[in-house]
């Protein structure tokens, strides 16, 4: 299973930046996630929050110089954004996904206890601290922060998708791990990279097609 890792990476913080610097249903969606089939009503219920035009603006542009890769650029319109929209946790989410693409776990955690200030129960940024426990080898604990995301949205399929790689890779949990991943193309839509994990994973447990 090692060999998705960069494609599971690559996969989840693509969703995440766009998810969470969109904020609403009629976000775009990653080239590489197929979701023509999702249905409004099976989305979680963060993604139909309708942020200002002028933070959604904000936004917006610093995915694009994240996506350059201007970490510092980013984090420095972040940094403002938060003066004046103190109680968005979308903004710190960015400068979470940012730092950890730094490799900065330690800054990353920072801004998602930022986060947590401004909204103390939010699934992505209980999804966001699963990630952050899972690169920090505290397995268990990110198990229990994804499966939180989900109690609190039901339809979230990102955290599905962070909880199948988390039982898959880390904790050997290969039909916890199958579950997930179907719960993760049921919501999401079909995804061939996951649908091929589906495939390895019933092979490895021998379950017929």
């Amino acid at each position: 299973m090692k060999h998705y890792i960069k494609h599971y990476v690559e996969l989840v913080f693509s969703i995440s930046l766009l998810l969470i610097v969109f904020g609403c249903a009629t976000s775009p969606k990653p080239s590489d996630v197929k979701q023509q089939d999702v249905k409004l009503d099976t989305r979680p219920g963060f993604e139909s929050e309708k942020l200002p035009s002028k933070l959604e603006a904000l936004l917006s542009q610093a995915l694009q110089l994240t996506n350059n890769n201007n970490f510092e650029q980013a984090d420095t319109l972040l940094s403002q954004a938060s003066l004046e929209f103190p109680n968005y946790p979308q903004i710190e989410l960015n400068r979470v996904l940012i730092a950890l693409k730094k490799d900065d776990l330690l800054m990353a955690q920072s801004h998602l206890d930022a986060a947590f200030k401004s909204r103390k129960n939010y699934a992505p940024s209980l999804n966001l601290q699963g990630v952050i426990y899972r690169l920090d080898g505290r397995f268990n604990e990110a198990e229990s922060a994804y499966q939180k995301a989900i109690s609190l949205e039901p339809n979230y399929a990102l955290a599905y998708l962070n909880l199948g790689i988390l039982f898959d890779l880390y904790l050997q949990k290969s039909e916890l791990a199958l579950a997930a991943f179907n719960k993760y193309i049921e919501l999401a839509g079909e995804d061939e990279k996951v649908s091929n994990w589906i495939v390895e994973i019933k092979t490895r447990l021998g379950v017929a097609e």
